[in-house]
């Protein structure tokens, strides 16, 4: 037997940016389900920092902005963490329950000269606000960075933030272990999701892929020109502490160089405090990466790297999925990637997950486009627990620090 639902819009992918664009669809008055494979929050959202920010983090984008040279990505990164602080202050304590770690994002510098180059050239201009930190964290003792700011920005964590998302609007979930393209006449009509002894058919007059690897199969399998999706690695350091007696809560970004930057972000599961560390660059082979992420450790946390026989570490590669642009078949909007890909058919790359519910408004503007209004009451399917995957840092096997130098770094 198949189960049939028809909804306004299929949203095809369970992450951040589905959950979003679902949202954003149903409270616009679209009848609307979200497909999913193998639990909400996997994928792309399972390994991302899920750190809301306002564009400080990318202060060489600001200046080529200002310069009038470049995207726009720092401003649409303020439009949407607006958009992030409306639906915050719609819930219970504006959010804080999302909070991973509550910590105020926090930015070092080798020099006040440094810290005043940055804020005078790129985040005054733009509007925006820092402050400069007076009562410094011990953990920096030692360090060789010397002036810091407190911007505004969130650490979330994954898992909580879908749920509120999904339990915000109610959009029905229907989550298989695959999922396949429902064709008609080369349109597409809808998906089906299969899994243990069930099997879905969800109609939609417009289908959204949301982002992810896991829509490449079904972007590849569309009859009209589809966009390549190309794969690329990024690598995380995973550092945690039992006791909780040596790290605290802390997310930010501490400036070695104007182009090194040591982006750390934090993980709270009492009385455990892990801390989750990448760079900017674009690493090579993960030992020559991980020599070079512990001498920036070393260098911003000493007293933290002589405790770490104390700690447990590791490491994983995030994959990334990310569209190359194709201007034959592409519609662009802003420094996202909104892809009008065949038809009735949307595919939506958010480059950033801060600009995950500014790329769902304007899902909403081409969906509106598409279809012109809503025909469809909400769908009628009843609420049943939801898988939701776990974040990927979850599954790393930490070590004592002497082992997992061995390991990795021969």
């Amino acid at each position: 037997m198949e189960d049939e639902l028809d909804v306004d819009v299929v949203v095809v992918g369970g992450g951040v940016a589905g959950c979003w664009i679902g949202k954003t669809l149903a409270e616009a008055g679209y009848a609307t389900a979200i497909v999913t494979v193998g639990g909400v929050g996997g994928g792309q959202t399972a390994h991302s920092h899920v750190y809301v920010h306002r564009g400080h983090l990318y202060r060489k984008e600001a200046v080529n902005e200002l310069r009038g040279e470049g995207s726009t990505l720092v401003s649409d990164l303020r439009l949407a963490s607006n958009l992030w602080d409306q639906w915050f202050a719609e819930l219970a304590g504006n959010g804080a329950a999302l909070d991973a770690a509550p910590t105020t994002g926090l930015f070092g510098f080798t020099s006040e000269a440094d810290a005043a180059d940055v804020e005078h050239g790129a985040w005054i201009p733009f509007g925006l606000k820092s402050a400069p930190v007076e009562v410094v964290p011990a953990l920096f003792t030692g360090s060789a960075l010397t002036a810091f700011r407190a911007v505004d920005a969130r650490c979330l964590e994954a898992g909580r933030l879908i749920s509120t998302l999904l339990d915000s609007t109610e959009v029905p979930v229907i989550d298989g272990d695959t999922v396949e393209l429902l064709m008609d006449d080369r349109r597409v009509v809808g998906v089906r999701a299969r899994g243990p002894g069930s099997r879905t058919a969800v109609r939609g007059r417009a289908a959204v892929f949301a982002a992810g690897a896991g829509n490449r199969q079904l972007l590849a399998a569309l009859p009209d020109a589809t966009p390549a999706v190309r794969d690329r690695s990024s690598f995380m350091l995973v550092v945690s502490d039992p006791s909780s007696a040596v790290l605290e809560p802390l997310s930010g970004v501490f400036n070695l160089s104007a182009d090194d930057g040591l982006f750390l972000v934090s993980r709270q599961e009492p009385p455990t405090a892990t801390w989750l560390l990448s760079d900017g660059r674009d690493p090579p082979a993960a030992p020559d990466w991980l020599r070079y992420i512990c001498a920036q450790f070393e260098a911003v946390f000493p007293g933290v790297w002589r405790a770490r026989p104390d700690l447990q570490w590791g490491y994983y590669r995030a994959p990334k999925a990310e569209v190359v642009l194709d201007e034959a078949f592409n519609r662009q909007v802003h420094s996202h990637v909104v892809l009008e890909v065949a038809g009735n058919v949307i595919a939506c790359w958010p480059t950033k997950l801060t600009l995950a519910p500014l790329a769902a408004k304007d899902v909403l503007d081409l969906v509106d486009d598409l279809l012109g209004s809503s025909q469809h009451d909400h769908p009628s399917l009843e609420r049943t627990d939801i898988r939701m995957a776990p974040e990927a840092w979850h599954s790393v096997a930490l070590r004592p620090w002497p082992e997992f130098f061995r390991e990795f770094t021969g």
